[in-house]
């Protein structure tokens, strides 16, 4: 029985063959599309986030009259940190800082703080605005943030004044972030 089963189908396949009879296969033509996926990114903001506060403990008048140096004590508050997120391609910024006279009632000191960071924020802050940090110091690139720890080796240094009473000085500090790469276009 198998063998009549099998010329039975060798048999079929003969005369497919023999009548020209075959298999046949389906071409479609080939054809690509794409798609597009998108986002858009908007720009953030150039930022300074915290400002240091500067106690420098204390001193005497009889020091205030030949001027004196005095230390920074640290504190809670001695963080400076600033933010760019307004991309790569616009990255350039300064931090420029000045210094008011210290006064207390109607007497005034002059003085300068010689800011020390455990970054390279550092410069003089005085009556003038002077820079003390910049993007390619702090390594923002336009895409982070970053944070400076005053040092205990910053320093006021005051200037000789025989006009001075007992009391709590005190001082603006005025912090200023340019965008330098919009001023340089």
């Amino acid at each position: 029985m198998k063998k009549n089963q099998l010329i039975t189908v060798l048999s079929v396949l003969g005369i497919s063959f023999a009548l020209g009879l075959s298999t046949t296969s389906v071409h479609a033509d080939s054809t690509g599309t794409s798609s597009v996926g998108e986002f858009t990114v908007s720009a953030g903001s150039l930022s300074i986030d915290s400002v240091p506060d500067f106690n420098f403990g204390s001193t005497s008048v009889k020091d205030l009259t030949t001027g004196t140096t005095l230390n920074y004590q640290s504190g809670s508050n001695n963080k400076l940190t600033v933010s760019d997120y307004r991309g790569t391609s616009n990255p350039e910024w300064t931090l420029e800082a000045s210094l008011s006279d210290f006064t207390s009632g109607n007497s005034k000191v002059a003085g300068s703080i010689n800011l020390a960071t455990d970054t390279k924020a550092a410069g003089t802050i005085n009556g003038a605005a002077s820079e003390v940090w910049n993007n390619v110091d702090a390594a923002t690139n336009g895409t982070g943030a970053a944070s400076a720890t005053v040092s205990t080796d910053t320093k006021l240094v005051t200037e000789a004044n025989s006009a001075v009473d007992g009391g709590t000085y005190t001082s603006d500090i005025t912090w200023t972030m340019t965008n330098t790469a919009a001023s340089a276009k």
